[in-house]
């Protein structure tokens, strides 16, 4: 892997463990790649209005989940999270998912390992049915379950 690679993992992961978790992990790799003189080269992307964010990031989600994108907490019409599931449209996917450094595979692969690290059990299977979308093979999508997690009890039924 690239450096600047291995620095998308953290974001990417970041992105659902919390910005401080994935703050605190780039400071970390900088600081280590620092000490050996690896640099990390930024693809800094340019500014995107939010409308234009909105809609890639609409057409990218539809097209990892289909007809799941848009049920659940993310209906945009939900009163609850509703505004919540507009900025996860427009910076999850309109920026995160698809940032140069990683392709769309790998950037599921480490979303599949976020949820497991984190227990959440809810997204982590509709992120599974969805990894088929983007190539991955069912050996792939329950490797993240095979490793010790809060997941434990979700963890039983796959034969690791």
């Amino acid at each position: 892997m690239t450096p600047h690679s291995i620095a998308e993992v953290l974001v990417q992961c970041g992105f659902y463990g919390g910005f401080p978790v994935s703050e605190t992990a780039l400071r970390l790799l900088h600081e280590v790649f620092a000490e050996r003189r690896i640099i990390i080269e930024d693809d800094a992307s340019g500014d995107t209005p939010l409308e234009e964010l909105e809609s890639l990031g609409q057409a990218l989600m539809e097209e990892l989940h289909g007809a799941q994108s848009a049920v659940g907490y993310a209906d945009p019409d939900n009163a609850f999270t509703g505004d919540l599931y507009r900025l996860a449209v427009q910076f999850g996917y309109g920026v995160i998912w698809r940032r140069p450094g990683l392709d769309i595979r790998q950037r599921m692969l480490c979303s599949l390992v976020s949820f497991s690290v984190l227990g959440l059990e809810g997204t982590f299977r509709k992120f599974a049915a969805s990894a088929a979308n983007v190539g991955l093979e069912p050996p792939e999508i329950v490797e993240p379950l095979c490793r010790p997690s809060p997941m434990r009890a979700f963890q039983e039924p796959y034969k690791c």
